[in-house]
This record gives structure tokens, C-alpha cells and sequence, in this order.
């Protein structure tokens, strides 16, 4: 069934045994090193289709002291969950995407305490003692994984497999149910196009209930009366606002509710990428408005506004080159001294989830995966679909903003997930909201 593609594993396996081992203990990171460095993916073609049954295993070698072997989850099933007595192991997602749900024992109750998404080409490391599940959510795709298991076992002694029963076992979204977001991350990092068109889906979802959404959740209720404070006011002292350009302007409740603080009659622009966002915005008296990412729209050449918003979410751009393009293009469409208004997460706030995103890159090794440092993916603690964010050091955002010829003017810090919408004055909490002045050209 898979001849060609056992021969080939097999061979790549035996040079770097022969070149890597020849007794004693494998190393769990030294065989990581060479899974990573090899690409298994090519070989992926090679594979002939699974009969249609569920979790099947086909096992390619056992003369190793490396067992090897190919998995097939097909969609909408999930593995047992298995915790590794004295054996680790690597899988290879070949073809479809995997949820690896973390597990752990709590006195008598079992808990999902943690979450990561695998897609094509990512590496799931299963250190020894480890206990998970392997959950294959897609409706439609199966899920392909090539394994390798150390030391090679020929019965199920060296692992422990989990039935919990109803009572004593508790989900990752029951585990987490105070929380209204959680950390997903994705292995490897997504394309920026596929990141683009999550964060579509991310939003499309919520699109009618985004505004409720909103005024449910106090803290953020808060937040954003500060920051449309801090824009309307500003917008007030300027003179001669006749259009401003609002970036990702959702449902156009807040660029309303600004207008109106400023006390100004301005036109405004907006661009989002969600379709029914942008419905609601035209009907809410947003005097234009373009579906599209600001990082592929199309304004007119010569097209010039007097102040621009890109607030919330100049964090979802997913590359530094897209950052660096979208800053520049609204410089372009800026006139000169013009304000840009933006505010980020705060990768230092101790309220925020800077820290996990920190010890989350370091644990899963995520930097030989595409990622940098501030790098965040998440979903709603009941939803479907995953967005991603990005979060700033101080330093780097200015310096990112001064690259693109703008002159940053203030800087403040307001607090979000505590001590939300107030002011503060550390550095390390709160969001950071930026005022930064268009010198293009200057």
C-alpha cells in the first residue's frame, strides 16, 4: 500500500542511525533535529488512500531501535487518550490538520489543560510521560501522521491509554470557562494569505453580535471609551478634518461614536475585510465603505485624508513586510503632519498574555516554525474560527512607526485587562494607544 514511500523513510532512517547511533539512549532533542531537518512532506504523494476505518495504524518497521509507523484519523474522530510511560515520540503531519490536546491527572479528575493546532508539515514532539489525545476536528479531510517511537516497543506496556468517564473528566473549554479567549497555536505558522482569510472567518462569525459582544464585556466596554475619547478629543483640536480614513472600521459603531465626540462632520472611508461587517457599517451612515485587507486594497492614486485609524487591529497584520507595506501605504494617502491614531497589545503588560506567549514560543520551539517572538493565535473560548494577533514591544513599534516616516508624538498606556480604560503609567501594563504625525515626503 505504501511501498514507495516505507522505502524511502526506511533509508533516510538507516543513514542517520548508521552516522547518529550506535548504542545507549537516543536523545529525545537529537532525533527532533533530524525529524525537522528532513522532508518528509515530498514523500507525502506516495501514499495510497486508507481503507474507511477509524484511528488506523499501519506499522512500517519495527527492526529499528526506532518503530515507525503511519496513523490515520479519519475527520471528526479523535484518538484515545494516551499518556507515554517510558517511551517519546515524533509525528509528521503528512496530509490534513490535528488538534494535540495536552492532558494531565488531577487527583481523580483528568483535565485538557492546554491545546495546539497542527497543519501540513508540522512536528508534534511527545516527550516521554506526556499524556494527550489526538483530535482530527476537519469534516471532511482525514488526518495523515507519520510516527516514530523510541525506544521501539512491541506491546502496549510502555504506554497507558485513557477511557475517563463523564464524571471525572473535564474539557478544555469547561477547564478554561472562565476565560472568554484562549491561546491555539498553529504549527507551522500559516501563510500570510491563510492567516488573512482566518481572520475573515474569525469575524464573520461574530458579525452580528460583534457590537453586543462589546457592551457585554465590561473591561473591554471601557477600553474602547478611552480610546475613542482619546481620538474624538483630538480630532476636536485639529483644524480643517474633512475625511478621515478609517482602517478595519467593523461595524462602524466606533467610528460614529468618535465622529460625534470630536464634534466635527468629517467623511469617513472605511476598509474591512469582513463582507457583513461592512453591510452593517454602510447602513450604520459610514459615508464609504471597501471590503478588502488594507494590505491588498485599491484607493485612489492621489486620494488624501486628514487623519487616519488603524485601531485594534494593526496587530492582525501577520509578516513584518506587510507591517512595513501597510504603514507606508497609509502615509501615501496621508497628507503631510496628518495624525495616524493606533493602539497595540502590549507584549511586557503583566495583565496580558505577553508572558504566555513568551513561554509558549521557547516550549514548543516555535521560532523553527515561522514564528517571532509576540506571534499569538487564539479563537473565542467557544467558537470556531482561530484569528492571530501580534503583540509589540514598546521600542519596536515606535521604531517600526519612525521606519516608515512617521513622527511619534505620545505614547500611552491604557489598561484592558486590568484597570481597564484608565491611564496608567508603566510601561508593562496596559495597551499601548499612539499618536504618530505623517512626515512622507517632508
Amino acid at each position: 500500500m505504501t511501498l514507495a514511500f516505507n522505502s524511502s523513510v526506511e533509508n533516510r532512517l538507516s543513514v542517520w542511525l548508521k552516522q547518529n547511533f550506535s548504542s545507549g539512549n537516543l536523545l529525545f532533542e537529537t532525533f527532533g533535529k533530524w525529524v525537522r531537518n528532513e522532508k518528509f512532506l515530498e514523500l507525502s504523494p506516495h501514499i495510497t488512500e486508507f481503507e474507511d476505518k477509524p484511528n488506523h495504524c499501519e506499522i512500517l518497521s519495527e527492526q529499528h531501535p526506532v518503530k515507525y509507523c503511519l496513523t490515520y484519523l479519519p475527520p471528526d474522530t479523535e484518538s484515545s487518550i494516551t499518556l507515554q510511560r517510558s517511551i517519546w515520540s515524533y509525528s509528521v503531519v503528512l496530509r490534513g490538520e490535528g488538534e494535540v490536546v495536552r492532558c494531565s491527572l488531577e487527583g481523580e479528575k483528568l483535565l485538557e489543560y492546554e491545546i495546539l493546532k497542527y497543519i501540513q508539515g508540522g512536528i508534534i514532539p511527545k516527550p516521554m510521560g506526556q499524556m494527550y489525545r489526538i483530535r482530527n476536528s476537519a469534516s471532511f479531510e482525514p488526518l495523515i501522521l507519520l510516527d516514530f517511537y523510541y525506544p521501539n516497543f512491541q506491546n502496549r506496556d510502555n504506554t497507558q491509554m485513557f477511557e475517563p468517564k463523564l464524571s471525572s473528566y473535564v474539557p478544555f473549554n469547561e477547564h478554561k470557562a472562565t476565560e472568554t479567549h484562549v491561546i491555539i497555536p498553529i504549527i507551522p505558522k500559516p501563510s500570510c494569505s491563510d492567516i488573512s482569510s482566518m481572520i475573515t472567518a474569525y469575524y464573520e462569525e461574530q458579525a452580528s453580535e460583534y457590537d453586543d459582544l462589546d457592551s457585554a464585556h465590561s473591561k473591554r466596554s471601557l477600553y474602547l471609551e478611552t480610546i475613542n475619547s482619546l481620538v474624538g478629543n483630538d480630532l476636536k483640536s485639529l483644524r480643517n478634518v474633512s475625511k478621515l480614513l478609517e482602517i478595519a472600521c467593523g461595524t462602524g459603531r466606533r467610528a460614529i461614536e468618535i465622529r460625534d465626540m470630536s464634534g466635527l462632520r468629517y467623511e469617513i472611508l472605511g476598509v474591512d475585510i469582513s463582507q457583513h461587517m461592512c453591510n452593517i457599517a454602510a447602513l450604520r451612515g459610514i459615508e464609504k465603505v471597501i471590503n478588502s485587507d488594507w494590505t491588498t486594497v485599491k484607493l485612489e492614486e492621489y486620494e488624501q485624508f486628514d487623519a487616519a485609524t488603524f485601531l485594534y487591529s494593526f496587530g492582525h497584520i501577520s509578516s513584518h513586510k506587510d507591517r512595513v507595506a501597510s504603514l507606508r501605504k497609509v502615509g501615501k494617502h496621508l497628507k503631510l503632519n496628518a495624525p495616524l491614531y493606533l493602539d497595540v497589545f502590549n507584549i511586557d503588560d503583566q495583565n496580558e498574555w505577553g508572558k504566555e506567549i513568551k513561554e509558549k514560543y521557547i516550549e514548543n520551539d516555535l521560532g523553527s516554525f515561522g514564528y517571532d517572538v509576540g506571534d499569538v493565535f487564539y479563537k473565542k473560548i467557544n467558537g470556531k474560527a482561530t484569528s492571530y494577533l501580534r503583540y509589540f514591544g514598546k521600542d519596536e513599534i515606535c521604531d517600526l512607526l519612525t521606519s516608515c516616516d512617521f513622527l511619534v508624538e505620545s505614547v500611552h498606556y491604557v489598561g484592558y485587562a486590568e484597570s481597564s480604560g484608565k491611564l496608567l503609567e508603566q510601561a508593562d501594563q496596559g495597551k499601548f494607544f499612539i499618536k504618530a504625525l505623517n512626515k512622507r515626503g517632508a
